[in-house]
């Protein structure tokens, strides 16, 4: 009969329904019973005729498997385990830190292995929920670790802390504090003076407080140098009839979707009949709507803070949407974002994208930021790749049949200008 001296047990919590597992010679064992002096193991699999026996930390073989669990699966489930036990033990602790921890544990044949983060991510919630966190009934019984009111770079979130009955918190970092009180004076909307719209340019310039001033002053310089106040009071008529944007319908997290049929956009008509700077100026009033409804939700008490973009580029061609005079078109709403609404969208999805875009993205890619780039999702013309992308993020019910949804669009196929 085998035998050593120092098997190794798991010591992963268990749930009440669940067995004390023991891992011995490669092997997994799970617990069968339990006497005063010894622990009875059996083989996990069932089937298996594999028996140990633990007295006074020795575990003994005795019964011989009948069944063939390599290795390299036990090694697995220690894996699984250790994620569940140091997920247990640190339970303020995000399921992905939990992940890169243990990470540092095995090797990356094992890790290759195991489930996909989002699966384990999901796994680590379901084994916290039973040992639960005290439900709170006030906020008196809230207590902070200190990880959670630190930032990355180890500054204090909690700005302040009554402590009283009422137990008023605020969050917040001292500059976030500063930067408001320096720019207060020069908003003239109230909007403007919410968080939300705040911290897009602070995130804009990785919070550098002077920064942030110098790019918040820049974009409402721009916007009363365009009179974007009383863009509404324009007449787009002859631009909307033949490049038609939507904002008509919200996605499966309820944020506005401005949707269009760009690829039959005749952009190099509309520079022709000498309407670019209209065109420029309809696109910039695009973003500007788009971002008003967003503002008209939340006063609706909708939890909503971006917009997404949903744009069919069927048609889409180099002559008539990628000439060389076309492309002052793309570099103007793609610069007017970064620089007067960074942050606002939340989703891009491009479907029946041809190869000649590829020219516009090179042009524009470069003045894009990172989260930009993070959020753009490009399909080309195959519909079984792109519909179900579609279907997930977007009800069917809220989307036009451009898209595989059910609103209906019309659409002229060339500009009444020309």
């Amino acid at each position: 009969m085998a035998e050593n001296t120092e098997p190794e047990v798991s010591t992963t919590p268990q749930k009440r329904n669940q067995r004390e597992k023991l891992y011995f010679e490669n092997k997994i064992y799970a617990l069968n019973k339990e006497t005063s002096t010894s622990k009875y193991y059996r083989c996990v699999r069932r089937e298996c005729s594999g028996r140990c026996i633990e007295v006074d930390k020795k575990v003994t073989l005795t019964q011989q498997h009948s069944c063939l669990v390599a290795s390299f699966e036990c090694d697995i489930e220690k894996a699984r385990n250790r994620v569940k036990q140091f997920s247990l033990e640190n339970p303020f602790v995000a399921p992905s830190r939990v992940i890169a921890e243990v990470q540092q544990e095995f090797p990356a044949s094992i890790l290759q292995a195991l489930p996909k983060h989002t699966s384990m991510y999901r796994s680590i919630r379901k084994w916290r929920r039973p040992e639960g966190i005290k439900e709170l009934t006030q906020r008196l019984d809230i207590v902070f670790t200190d990880e959670q009111i630190t930032t990355a770079k180890g500054t204090s979130f909690l700005f302040h802390d009554s402590k009283d009955e009422r137990r008023i918190l605020i969050f917040a970092t001292e500059g976030c504090i500063q930067f408001r009180d320096r720019v207060l004076s020069i908003l003239p909307h109230d909007y403007m003076k919410t968080d939300l719209y705040l911290s897009r340019f602070l995130r804009a310039k990785n919070f550098r407080l002077q920064d942030a001033e110098n790019f918040l002053r820049e974009a409402l310089e721009w916007r009363q140098l365009n009179a974007m106040d009383s863009i509404d009071s324009e007449d787009f008529s002859d631009i909307e009839k033949d490049f038609p944007l939507y904002l008509d319908g919200v996605d499966k997290k309820g944020r506005v979707i401005l949707e269009g049929f760009f690829g039959e956009w005749k952009v190099r008509t509309a520079v022709v009949a000498g309407k670019v700077q209209k065109l420029k100026r309809y696109g910039v009033k695009a973003i500007e709507d788009a971002t008003r409804k967003v503002r008209e939700l939340q006063s609706q008490g909708k939890n909503v803070t971006q917009w997404v973009m949903l744009l069919n580029m069927d048609g889409f061609n180099f002559a008539e949407s990628a000439c060389p005079t076309c492309l002052p078109y793309y570099l103007n709403f793609v610069s007017s974002y970064e620089k007067y609404y960074p942050f606002s969208v939340g989703h891009m999805v491009f479907v029946n994208t041809p190869e000649a875009f590829e020219t516009v993205l090179n042009l524009v890619r470069p003045i894009m930021n990172a989260q930009t780039r993070k959020v753009m999702k490009i399909f080309g013309t195959n519909i079984k790749k792109w519909e179900p992308y579609v279907e997930k993020h977007f009800p069917t019910s809220e989307i036009s049949e451009w898209f595989g949804g059910y609103k209906p669009r019309k659409f002229s196929a060339y500009p009444d200008f020309v």
